[in-house]
């Protein structure tokens, strides 16, 4: 019988099977997490043993997926990232309605939560928007007409229609509020434009005021805006188109025409920035 041995490897043999062994184990520890992908483990329905050594700052792992209906849908997208922070939109649907909030991190030795932020006092808000909603043709027409204006919600049908349009507004999803800038995206174009070469509504030291606001108030309200104004004084054409909120818990559209002049995000001040169109951007504020 003739028996055949097993050849000896040779040396570049060796060399490929060494290499192969040190990329398989490279392979199989964990990689670290990025924001998305932390972002995407904290609001997972599945367990995170090791969340308290990814918390930094404020958040401390409250709310996490666990304090979410279990019927809920997540989807987190990555809005902004550097060196050091970064943000991340954590939107939940549930029964058709979907909330949006966002959880700021920071690059510790590796990235960590540090702080979660939604729209704030909107509970008002809510209230007036669900009143509004359950109001018949007729009771409107009949609070209209009746005697007197103190204490009532609104004088006319116009003023009922921007109330029900602008809280909705308000209160609306991220896609909704992107979408409704979208589908009017001409007329805010015309409106930043009108105010950039007449003068703005609300005028600050050395910014010339609009002489006759009313005509260009009342494009605003057809929108559902609530004001518009100069954003900030060092940068005179930056103009923020505020939709609504409480206090300084606010949410609306800022035209930007140079990116570098966009509000950085923080925890304390701009929770959100999205970019909607060229020169346009989405925000709320805390």
């Amino acid at each position: 019988m003739n028996l055949t041995l097993p050849l000896k490897p040779n040396r570049l043999e060796y060399l490929i099977i060494l290499s192969f062994l040190i990329v398989s184990q490279f392979s199989c520890k964990a990689q670290p997490y990025t924001p998305l992908s932390l972002t995407q483990k904290i609001f997972s329905a599945d367990s995170f043993p090791d969340l308290k050594k990814y918390c930094i700052d404020e958040y401390q792992g409250s709310p996490n997926g666990h304090d979410f209906p279990p019927d809920a849908r997540v989807e987190c997208t990555l809005l902004a990232q550097n060196k050091q922070t970064a943000v991340v939109n954590v939107s939940l649907t549930k029964s058709g309605q979907t909330y949006d909030m966002y959880l700021h991190l920071k690059k510790d030795s590796v990235w960590k939560a540090a702080a979660f932020r939604a729209l704030a006092l909107t509970g008002m808000i809510e209230q007036i928007n669900q009143y509004l909603k359950s109001l018949s043709p007729k009771q409107v027409d009949s609070m209209v007409t009746a005697p007197g204006k103190t204490g009532k919600l609104f004088t006319s049908r116009a003023e009922y229609e921007f109330m029900l349009g602008n809280t909705s507004l308000t209160l609306a999803s991220d896609s909704q509020l992107v979408a409704h800038f979208k589908k009017n995206k001409a007329a805010f174009e015309t409106l930043k434009d009108n105010m950039l070469k007449n003068g703005i509504l609300r005028s600050d030291v050395g910014v010339k005021r609009m002489k006759n606001p009313a005509p260009m108030m009342k494009r605003l309200k057809a929108l559902y805006i609530e004001n518009a104004f100069r954003e900030r004084t060092e940068v005179p054409h930056n103009i923020n188109f505020l939709i609504g909120g409480i206090t300084d818990n606010s949410v609306g559209y800022l035209y930007v025409p140079n990116e570098r002049d966009v509000p950085e995000m923080s925890p304390s001040d701009y929770i959100m920035v999205r970019k909607i169109a060229n020169g346009w951007y989405l925000y709320k504020t805390t």
